[in-house]
């Protein structure tokens, strides 16, 4: 499926028929992805210009306040965005057939010279799965008459006619082919990205025409932390650039471009004070300003002005003045930097990108980029072991059913090791043979019983050498994934790569066991893709009203298990016990809409719950609840200082107070949540398997979607609920249940069924039919098809966006206290 997703803000208020000053050749490389695929494809549109924010632009008195607020700072300043009504159009048309403007017919000739290997994936290993359908994901778009040809210039647009244009266009270039669907959608970056995301496929975004020009540092961090927030193994970023310093450009050149002869992009500038005074009330006059345009070159940046010709004074509708300008003091319009290779690197990498091809000319490039998943792997190692445990405390073992902290430093880097490089060398030989495989064992009775595992060495290898390994190991796996050999995109990569993802969250569980590990760092704590956000997003929930409990019916109906054979392509790789497709029919339930919040489970602890017997599935759980749990959930103490009498800890901060955590989901094991739903009465129960996929499938169905893998479907009800979900390290912690709308639909409100803890389902962990252990790891499931493991569905705030895919199945013991998992009442309909 191919989507393009056209990135504009809206401003209502503003009438507007084209975007922003850059041009844009997106059309021909969009239609090459489309016509090089026999699967079905979709078509997105939205839009995104920096500096205006949509949420304080929803009517024209704001339209007009932000332009005066922009007036009056130190440096007025008017937004680029309003070089756009009808007449900045028409002349933004003429000035790119100009001599001068040279962007278009650069990158225009770029792309006819390197179409074919742009368009193209890296798929040189026949391990790489085929691409059963894309996602293109296109910032930035344009007037759509112009897209006939790869040679088609096409600039951006920002109103919804304009894209019901371009759609009629792609409509009708591609009559015949029904298969291509054309969606347009009008917003800002996040909003229609996280509506496009989605969409089942791998995806692949564009923002060329050199755009990202227009932005500055933080504004491009903010579009590639949001795009590698998103991105997949498999998916590809690429960014059409105007290259600074090409052999070719001088800054005559550059100059020229934004100050052709014929003076029309000085009309144009000027232009748009004349649209500010409709949108405000204003009185520029044209013949008190100029269009000023410089070349910065420490930063490669031309830089757009108006400039006061003689003493101005800007009144507004009621005579008013707005502010007075002396002779010469200017008023900042835009800007439009130039790149070289190391300014994208030092960007993407911050954000956690790999540039990985590159395709330039003397004056443009074309960059790909792709979510550096290894550098990701040593960040998040480094955050664990160097962060929150320190050098002193790897030997220390706070979960008595785990090994130490330093076998999991190791181990991640043997098995990768184990299963895809096979390193010379004794140390490695060492690694692999001493960190191959760790422990899981019984729960029951004696914590004795455990599948084979590795020997424990007897002399650990110094922190310094295990930190040496883990970075080589990488290395070279980064080398093989650049290089198209293994790596992110076959599926022994990924194995691995998902394999240290598991650890790095199941290590938080031990850190949140041991008291000894360190304060919260004061540096921001999280990953690479996530480091860019403003921290106070993150920052935990205050307190707030429990919302409303409500009891949700889900109609009866089929859902599916595990992954068909089209998603297997797509994805990359799935764990053997995903590695199949079972359908189900589903009787109609009920289910509550948000999990069972620590205050809920709290009246059942203060109840004595823990102390009745009757209570529990088995008289050996009961007997747990009492001797093991001593009465309370593992994750909680008695406190008489805690506001609430009860702390509550989580992995990587001081514990939370019980009035803090109130409206948090308890985490809890299954036996004490089936105790809790036998305590609550009425046949309440937790939910099966095949319930917690048939809620997805129900949701498909309220809007009017069928059952396949395009916009609408399951999965893209269970991407949408995952891409909005507490999870991915979004929140360092859990947050107050329904907070974050991540309802699979409206008709639907269920919250928090992807994040904010593992959901507990009491179907044992089991074979689906047809399934088949994976030779390369055949232990990783069929060790534990022992009616002790039960399945768990969805994530923690601690789960990777990797593992976010609805055939993912965790398992835990029923009684392994350790882990982040919540629990939601369902009752079987009458």
């Amino acid at each position: 499926m191919l989507v393009c997703l056209r990135s504009l803000r809206r401003l209502e208020g503003v009438s507007t028929t084209h975007g922003l000053r850059q041009h844009r050749a997106l059309g021909g490389l969009a239609q090459h992805f489309i016509r090089d695929t026999s699967t079905a494809w979709s078509y997105e549109s939205a839009a995104k210009v920096p500096g205006i924010d949509p949420t304080t632009l929803s009517a024209s008195d704001k339209v007009a306040s932000g332009i005066l607020a922009g007036l009056l700072l130190p440096s007025p300043r008017i937004s680029q965005v309003f070089l756009y009504n009808a007449r900045g159009s028409d002349l933004y048309e003429q000035i790119v057939q100009q001599e001068e403007y040279y962007l278009p017919r650069a990158e225009v000739a770029l792309q006819q010279a390197h179409i074919a290997s742009i368009a193209a994936h890296q798929s040189a290993s026949a391990l790489v799965a085929p691409v059963a359908s894309q996602v293109v994901i296109e910032l930035g778009a344009g007037s759509p008459g112009k897209e006939a040809t790869l040679t088609t210039y096409v600039p951006i647009d920002i109103s919804s006619s304009a894209l019901d244009e371009n759609s009629q266009f792609f409509a009708d270039h591609f009559e015949g082919r029904p298969e291509i669907q054309i969606r347009p959608h009008v917003g800002g970056h996040e909003e229609c990205m996280l509506r496009a995301a989605s969409i089942p496929g791998r995806r692949i975004y564009l923002f060329m025409g050199s755009s990202l020009g227009n932005f500055d540092d933080e504004e491009i961090l903010e579009l590639f932390d949001l795009v590698s927030k998103l991105m997949l193994s498999g998916d590809r970023f690429l960014l059409g650039l105007d290259r600074a310093h090409g052999a070719a450009k001088a800054e005559k050149k550059i100059l020229a471009a934004y100050n052709d002869a014929a003076g029309i992009t000085a009309e144009f500038t000027l232009n748009a004070l004349l649209h500010v005074n409709e949108l405000a009330g204003l009185n520029f006059s044209v013949h008190g300003w100029r269009h000023v345009a410089e070349y910065d070159r420490a930063s490669s940046t031309i830089q757009t002005y108006v400039e006061a010709v003689g003493p101005q004074t800007v009144l507004d509708a009621q005579g008013r003045t707005v502010r007075s300008f002396k002779s010469g003091e200017r008023i900042f319009m835009e800007q439009s930097r130039k790149f070289n290779t190391a300014g994208i690197l030092h960007l993407s990498e911050a954000a956690g990108l790999a540039l990985t091809r590159q395709w330039m000319s003397d004056d443009y490039m074309i960059v790909e980029l792709r979510k550096d998943l290894f550098k990701q792997w040593l960040a998040r190692s480094k955050w664990i072991f160097k962060d929150l445990v320190g050098d002193e405390g790897l030997l220390r073992r706070p979960i008595a059913l785990r090994n130490p902290y330093a076998f999991y430093l190791g181990h991640c880097a043997a098995f990768a090791d184990i299963k895809v490089l096979q390193m010379p060398g004794a140390d490695a030989e060492s690694n692999r043979r001493h960190f191959e495989r760790g422990i899981d064992p019984d729960v029951d009775p004696d914590q004795t019983s455990c599948h084979s595992h590795s020997a424990l060495p007897t002399a650990w290898p110094s922190v310094a050498q295990q930190h040496a390994y883990e970075e080589r190991v990488c290395a070279q796996l980064k080398e093989h994934w650049l290089g198209c050999g293994l790596g992110a995109h076959s599926a022994l990569g990924l194995m691995v790569l998902e394999h240290t993802m598991m650890h790095h969250e199941t290590l938080l569980y031990m850190v949140a066991q041991d008291q000894r590990h360190k304060a919260l760092p004061a540096q921001d704590p999280r990953p690479a893709q996530h480091a860019n956000q403003p921290r106070k997003k993150y920052l935990l929930a205050q307190p707030a009203p429990l919302p409303q409990i409500a009891t949700v019916h889900v109609a009866g109906g089929p859902c599916s298990l595990g992954a068909s054979k089209a998603e297997v392509a797509e994805l990359g790789f799935v764990w053997d016990n995903e590695m199949a497709t079972e359908v189900r029919e589903v009787p109609g339930f009920a289910v509550r809409s948000h999990a069972v919040t620590n205050s809920e489970f709290r009246a059942f602890v203060e109840d004595g719950g823990y102390f009745k017997g009757a209570l529990w599935p088995t008289p050996e759980a009961g007997k747990w609840a009492q001797d093991v749990q001593q009465g309370k959930p593992l994750h909680w103490e008695r406190s008489d200082r805690a506001a609430g009498g009860w702390t509550v800890h989580v992995p990587i901060r001081k514990p939370a107070s019980m009035n803090e955590a109130a409206h948090w989901p308890v985490h809890v094991t299954l036996a004490e949540a089936q105790a809790y739903c036998t305590w609550i009465g009425g046949g309440a129960r937790v939910m099966r398997e095949e319930e917690y996929h048939r809620i997805f499938w129900n949701a498909s169905e309220t809007q009017g979607k069928g059952h396949s893998g395009g916009p609408g479907s399951p999965r893209a009800c269970f991407r949408g609920s995952a891409i909005r979900g507490n999870n991915d390290f979004k929140h360092l912690a859990p947050t107050p249940v329904g907070a974050l709308d991540d309802a699979p639909s409206a008709i639907l409100p269920l919250f928090d069924l992807v994040g904010n803890g593992w959901e507990w389902t009491s179907s044992a962990f089991a074979p689906l039919s047809g399934f088949v252990p994976m030779p390369v790891y055949p232990e990783y499931s069929q060790d534990f098809f022992d009616g002790k493991h039960f399945v768990c569905l969805g994530a923690s705030p601690f789960t990777s966006l990797q593992l976010l895919r609805p055939s993912f199945r965790n398992f835990f013991q029923a009684r392994y206290p350790y882990g982040i998992n919540k629990f939601r009442l369902a009752w079987t309909a009458p």
